[in-house]
């Protein structure tokens, strides 16, 4: 006597896809294929990006450190320059050039009248 209630029968499984309609001629290993493909097409993409980045990067810290030794290279010179500067030797060189020594020389703006003459 058979069991006309069975939940499952005996029949052979047949999936499917909904989903994903594969053609017959295109197979899975296709498909694995150009998913393959396209995770190293994708990871050579981001190690040349990186690679960028961080030149870009490197390459930016060199210059700021450039331009920081540039700018201590400039005021040391100055202050090199600044401490140079002896004017008691400018003050000779004047005379004896016969150039016109000028003294107590008031600065011109600090009278508030300009035009006015004393």
């Amino acid at each position: 006597m058979k069991n006309q209630n069975k939940l499952f029968e005996d029949k052979p499984f047949e999936s499917k896809n909904v989903f994903f309609a594969v053609p017959s001629r295109f197979k899975i290993f296709h498909l694995n294929l150009l998913l393959v493909v396209l995770i190293g097409v994708f990871g050579i993409w981001y190690a040349l990006w990186v690679n960028l980045v961080i030149s870009g990067q490197y390459n930016e810290k060199l210059l700021k450190e450039k331009l920081e030794n540039a700018m201590v290279e400039n005021n040391q010179l100055l202050s090199e320059k600044s401490s140079s500067a002896n004017l008691g030797a400018l003050l000779v060189f004047t005379k004896a050039s016969g150039l016109v020594e000028q003294k107590n020389v008031e600065y011109l703006f600090d009278r508030h009248n300009v035009a006015h003459a004393e």
